[in-house]
């Protein structure tokens, strides 16, 4: 989970970011989502939906900006 005040990856310095933003999970079949979680300012493309994404994509999540990787 990325957020605000909790999550895996937690970034409190960023206003524009809800306190629990989005949630990146790991598919069986070895693809990853990105999914919205409720958030005020929703994600870069503003997401309404879950979204398969690949590695060496970026994400914005309020005004900070994290690129994906697999490792």
């Amino acid at each position: 989970m990325v957020g605000r005040e909790s999550g895996d990856l937690s970034f409190p310095q960023d206003d524009y970011l809800s306190g629990r933003h989005a949630q990146i999970e790991a598919r069986a079949g070895g693809g990853v989502r990105v999914s919205d979680l409720g958030s005020t300012n929703g994600l870069y493309v503003r997401l309404t939906a879950p979204t398969p994404i690949s590695p060496g994509e970026l994400l914005l999540f309020g005004e900070t900006l994290v690129r994906f990787e697999l490792g």
